[in-house]
Protein backbone atom coordinates (compact mmCIF):
# COMPACT_ATOMS: atom_id res chain seq x y z
CA UNK A 1 0.00 0.00 0.00
CA UNK A 2 1.54 3.34 -1.07
CA UNK A 3 -0.66 5.48 0.80
CA UNK A 4 -2.56 5.79 4.00
CA UNK A 5 -6.13 6.49 5.19
CA UNK A 6 -5.32 10.00 6.26
CA UNK A 7 -4.05 11.04 3.28
CA UNK A 8 -6.97 9.71 0.83
CA UNK A 9 -8.99 11.52 3.63
CA UNK A 10 -7.31 14.60 3.04
CA UNK A 11 -8.13 14.43 -0.55
CA UNK A 12 -4.75 12.77 -2.29
CA UNK A 13 -5.53 9.26 -4.41
CA UNK A 14 -3.25 7.89 -6.76
CA UNK A 15 -3.70 6.85 -10.59
CA UNK A 16 -1.76 4.47 -12.75
CA UNK A 17 -2.06 5.61 -16.34
CA UNK A 18 -0.15 2.89 -17.42
CA UNK A 19 2.79 0.27 -16.47
CA UNK A 20 5.13 2.94 -15.88
CA UNK A 21 3.77 5.86 -14.38
CA UNK A 22 1.63 6.90 -10.74
CA UNK A 23 -0.04 10.04 -10.69
CA UNK A 24 -0.07 11.86 -7.46
CA UNK A 25 -3.47 13.49 -7.21
CA UNK A 26 -4.59 16.08 -4.82
CA UNK A 27 -8.46 17.04 -5.22
CA UNK A 28 -8.62 15.36 -8.57
CA UNK A 29 -5.73 17.47 -9.72
CA UNK A 30 -2.15 15.72 -10.42
CA UNK A 31 0.05 17.35 -7.98
CA UNK A 32 3.20 14.52 -8.61
CA UNK A 33 4.07 11.84 -11.06
CA UNK A 34 6.83 9.09 -9.76
CA UNK A 35 7.45 5.75 -11.90
CA UNK A 36 6.00 2.89 -10.36
CA UNK A 37 9.40 0.97 -9.78
CA UNK A 38 10.70 4.11 -7.77
CA UNK A 39 7.98 4.91 -5.95
CA UNK A 40 7.98 3.77 -2.51
CA UNK A 41 5.31 5.23 0.36
CA UNK A 42 7.96 7.48 1.83
CA UNK A 43 8.50 9.48 -1.23
CA UNK A 44 5.13 9.75 -1.94
CA UNK A 45 3.74 10.79 1.97
CA UNK A 46 6.40 13.32 1.47
CA UNK A 47 5.28 14.96 -1.51
CA UNK A 48 1.84 15.41 0.41
CA UNK A 49 3.48 17.20 2.95
CA UNK A 50 5.58 18.92 0.33
CA UNK A 51 1.98 20.04 -1.43
CA UNK A 52 -0.08 20.88 1.66
CA UNK A 53 3.03 23.22 3.00
CA UNK A 54 3.72 25.21 -0.22
CA UNK A 55 0.09 25.17 -2.19
CA UNK A 56 -2.14 25.02 0.61
CA UNK A 57 -0.44 26.49 3.82
CA UNK A 58 -1.31 23.66 5.99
Amino acid sequence: MLMNDELRKRGFSLSYPDDHIVLLMHDGKQVAAFSQTGATRESIEAECERHLLEEHNQ
